[in-house]
């Protein structure tokens, strides 16, 4: 009697660290499970169906595994096909957003450049009209001289030139200008 009772006292204990072992496998494989990308979760779910499906078709003597495997293989090119369109998906979103970015950061450069050719030019005008002005002023008091008239001419040729030159306008005009004046 007392080796029944301790026969039955180890069965149990085997019984209960059999089922503390599957436990803690149990709590391995879904520590496991989070560590994944959700492409390869669903893969690995899949694959743990198909070790199932398998194991039942072993059990009931089924020896023709073909449709499992091949339902297998169906399933895990359309889990892998939903995983590459979304990647694609968002790396065609990536790629529009960076193209949108690229285009507003050149079309505030140049506008910032035009901005800046702007009050350039602005600044060349306002000197020439400081030039002629500062003429008129010796010319009223009967001070200027054709040396002034001259430098005036040279000073205002200077600045249109540099505006041209500025406004990228074509070497042709730039010549012609130049032989004008």
């Amino acid at each position: 009697r007392a080796a029944e009772k301790a026969k039955e006292e180890a069965k149990k204990r085997a019984e209960e660290k059999k089922k503390a072992e599957e436990d803690a496998n149990k709590i391995l494989v879904e520590a496991y499970i989070t560590t994944l990308s959700d492409r390869d979760k669903e893969l690995y779910k899949r694959g743990q169906k198909l070790q199932e499906d398998l194991l039942a078709l072993e059990k009931a003597g089924v020896k023709d595994r073909t449709s499992v495997l091949e339902a297998f293989r169906i399933d895990e090119a359309a889990i892998n096909q939903k995983y590459d369109d979304d990647a694609k998906k968002k790396q065609e979103e990536k790629d529009k957003q960076d193209k949108e970015k690229a285009d507003k950061a050149k079309e505030e450069a140049e506008k910032a450049a035009k901005d800046k050719l702007e009050r350039e030019d602005k600044a060349r005008e306002d000197s020439a009209n400081l030039l002629q002005a500062d003429y008129d002023y010796k010319q009223a008091l009967g001070k200027a001289t054709f040396q002034d008239e001259l430098d005036l001419f040279d000073k205002t040729r200077e600045l249109g030139h540099q505006t041209m030159v500025a406004n990228k306008e074509s070497a042709d005009a730039i010549t012609a200008y130049d032989e004008e004046t």
